[in-house]
């Protein structure tokens, strides 16, 4: 009888109650970005915030849920040797999950998360501490249960190692690098919007970023305890004004 390839094997170790768990973090995550960053232009890190700036930069057919599933799952894909098959299930079904919940409060549920987030207004103090909460809470449960909710931690493993530094200092890199296209974006539309008064503007004064998982833990493989250990806290800045 031929034996069946490691990585199906490997799929056995799938427990109904992880899925359980997973996809409730992928709401949490869902409703703490599309209620509370999203709306005032705060950024989260990593592909989930390329993902959330993407979709404001590009026509609305573009949602943040297809930009969610194109960045992250080439990348777990790729990570698919490194890190298992079961991490690699899961993360997949954690990120699907997240993208089906943010399609259905941008587009189906009837809340208006457009111009200001519908439970804190348009105050980016509040905004920030509830959603960096909020979706910190659905990662650090995905983390739990054997996922993960973006697929920079795996591009993280992959290339850090290459370029010679930790897996945290590459995220903080991109994570920055992020931001300052973020800056630059945002003050390129709000000089053109100047000669066009029918564009939408956001007020420079109020665009900021922010990244509550902006670092990750120690060197090390997202298969293992110590590389999924993350350190969370507020990374927040004040762009530069127009």
């Amino acid at each position: 009888m031929r034996k069946l390839p490691k990585w199906i094997q490997d799929l056995r170790g799938l427990s109904p109650a992880n899925f359980l768990f997973l996809t409730v973090a992928g709401l949490i995550n869902a409703f703490g970005v599309t209620i509370f960053l999203a709306p005032v232009k705060l950024y989260d890190s990593g592909i989930s915030g390329t993902s959330m700036l993407l979709s404001q930069l590009t026509p609305e057919t573009w949602t943040l849920s297809i930009f969610l599933l194109l960045l992250n799952t080439p990348l777990f894909l790729y990570g698919l040797r490194r890190q298992g098959a079961v991490f690699t299930v899961y993360a997949m079904y954690t990120v699907a999950v997240y993208s089906l919940g943010a399609w259905l409060i941008t587009d189906v549920l009837p809340v208006d998360v457009t111009m200001a987030s519908p439970l804190a207004g348009s105050d980016l103090l509040l905004c920030a501490l509830f959603g960096g909460l909020i979706s910190g809470l659905g990662s650090g449960l995905a983390i739990r249960y054997g996922g993960a909710m973006d697929g920079i931690e795996v591009m993280a493993v992959i290339f850090a190692k290459r370029l010679g530094v930790s897996v945290g200092t590459f995220v903080m890199a991109y994570n920055i690098i992020l931001y300052i296209i973020c800056d630059v974006a945002w003050s390129s539309r709000a000089g053109s919007s100047h000669s066009t008064p029918s564009s939408p503007t956001w007020p420079p004064s109020k665009r900021w970023t922010s990244s509550w998982r902006a670092w990750t833990g120690p060197r090390g493989s997202l298969s293992s305890p110590s590389g999924r250990r993350r350190c969370a806290g507020p990374f927040l800045r004040p762009l530069s004004t127009a």
